[in-house]
């Protein structure tokens, strides 16, 4: 009986996409913090791969300027906190459980506290506030990394 049992757990976990071997998933992420402003201006030069969705995207602003831009990977259930403006921060963590072809990713600064599925190689914006209410805007880029396998693995 306990064969039996055991057998029935064992095909159960084959079909059901468990692997005993399975690494982490992990993650590069692209996150560019950018300040909008609704008075008339122009964006940023630095901002020409972002510049027709963030007009079409925030049609009530008018200027937009690059505050920073960096580039890191994350291992899933770890995160990554990276500077927004001042002493602001983002806490960007890759959660397990996404989606075949989405991303699960947390995102923690100040009072925002949320979870997005990405589309793998996806661009999403997330807006939190500012220094002096100001709108800043988050552009992130999430792509999975996918691992080389070694000779005999599968």
């Amino acid at each position: 009986m306990k064969t039996l049992a055991l057998a029935i757990m064992t095909t159960s976990l084959l079909f059901s996409g468990v692997s005993w071997s399975a690494e982490p998933e992990r993650a590069s992420f692209d996150v560019t913090v950018i300040d909008a402003k609704k008075t008339p201006g122009e964006v940023d030069p630095k901002l020409e791969h972002l510049k027709d969705v963030l007009k079409r995207s925030f049609k009530g602003y008018k200027s937009f300027r690059q505050v920073n831009r960096t580039k890191f990977s994350v291992d899933e259930g770890a995160s990554h906190t990276t500077p927004l403006v001042g002493s602001q921060k983002l806490k960007v963590s890759l959660n397990s459980g996404g989606a075949k072809g989405f991303l699960k990713v947390h995102l923690v600064s100040g009072d925002l506290k949320t979870t997005v599925d990405v589309l793998d190689g996806g661009l999403f914006f997330q807006a939190v506030r500012g220094p002096k209410g100001a709108a800043l805007v988050i552009a992130i880029r999430a792509t999975r990394i996918v691992k080389a396998k070694t000779p005999g693995s599968r």
